[in-house]
């Protein structure tokens, strides 16, 4: 008798735990949203304010408040599990690139169609796939060294010195037209906005994670997949509240310039700062041979959807958002499509 209690009491004990958990996870959606909303909003002021182009806004403060989540992330991990903890930390940088490109861009070109400036093609896009192949270099070994990550630190140092110059470069053109801001908002509560955004995409990013895995383990699912999916959803979550926000404020430049410029501030940052606290130990081959693969192909049609006309419309956002979820699908039930062998 006395045992039917305790296990009774355990279950309701697991149970109260678990609404814990979903409970953290609606409240850090609200602050990322809130976070993201806060962030655009002051950098749209700033690049009013100072004459930036909005492109460029986007590749820089946007896109680096939105990919704190992942720093914090794979910092995280990487202490959190000696084992598993490498895996995890890569597995977030991979899985937060295709969910950027595949679902989050997706979704918003399925909703409207999302135009590209053409500076996206002829750099920010190459460049995203070039530092794609700089860590396929670095990881093929099964380990992202301190060397390494300085490298990635020392291209990202060069990256944003060239955006600078960019930003010099075009500071007499209209940087931000027809939108939707406050003339009259001094600079330092632009800045305060940005600072506090990027503070609740942080801690939103941080407990949505730490929720997100309570959740997946619960399910008994490995650990590829909790950075793989639910790791890198969480921290892909100020992408999509940004990305919605920016779309709602028809800045398709901040849009796209959010999505490309985290996608390659994940891999030189995130890739970068990690295995300087401690190298970076790949167990699990398969996120090089077959998930980094996903990745690189996500950044290819990227580009190649971008190219004709300039312009991502809604048949081009329906395949990636279909080859995303056939990924999640694949990544979560592995033996999913096993009855393709058979044909």
């Amino acid at each position: 008798m006395v045992r039917i209690k305790i296990y009774y009491n355990a279950k309701f004990l697991l149970r109260i735990v678990l609404v814990t958990e979903y409970c953290i996870l609606i409240g850090s959606i609200f602050a990322l949203f809130l976070g993201a909303e806060r962030l655009v909003a002051g950098s749209c002021q700033i690049a009013f304010r100072f004459n930036i182009p909005s492109a460029i806004v986007g590749l820089t403060i946007v896109a680096f408040g939105t990919s704190t989540p992942e720093i914090c992330a794979a910092i995280s991990a990487q202490f959190s599990d000696a084992i598993e903890g490498g895996n995890i930390a890569i597995g977030n940088v991979l899985g937060s690139n295709i969910c950027n490109i595949g679902l989050i861009l997706g979704v918003n070109t399925i909703i409207v169609g999302v135009p590209v400036a053409r500076a996206f093609i002829t750099r920010e896009m190459p460049i995203m796939l070039g530092v794609c192949l700089v860590l396929l270099v670095f990881i093929y070994d099964d380990v992202l060294t301190l060397i390494e990550g300085l490298i990635l630190l020392a291209c990202f140092l060069f990256y944003t010195y060239m955006l600078i110059q960019v930003a010099r470069k075009h500071r007499n053109e209209v940087a931000i037209e027809e939108i939707d801001v406050d003339k009259n908002t001094p600079v330092y509560q632009s800045i305060l906005f940005i600072v506090a955004g990027s503070l609740l995409l942080a801690v939103g990013g941080y407990f949505i994670v730490s929720s997100s895995k309570a959740v997946c383990e619960s399910l008994g699912l490995d650990k590829k997949v909790v950075g793989l999916l639910f790791v890198a959803f969480g921290t892909s979550c100020p992408e999509l509240a940004a990305s919605i926000v920016a779309s709602l404020k028809k800045e398709s430049d901040i849009l796209v310039g959010n999505i490309v410029g985290s996608n390659i501030l994940n891999i030189l940052v995130v890739c970068g700062v990690t295995p300087m606290l401690k190298p970076i130990s790949i167990t699990n081959h398969s996120l090089i041979t077959f998930d980094f693969v996903v990745m690189f192909v996500f950044a290819f049609l990227l580009l190649m959807f971008s190219i004709h006309k300039s312009y991502i419309g809604r048949w081009k956002g329906m395949i990636l958002l279909i080859l995303c979820m056939t990924y999640y699908i694949n990544i979560s039930f592995p033996n999913a499509f096993s009855f393709l062998k058979e044909l």
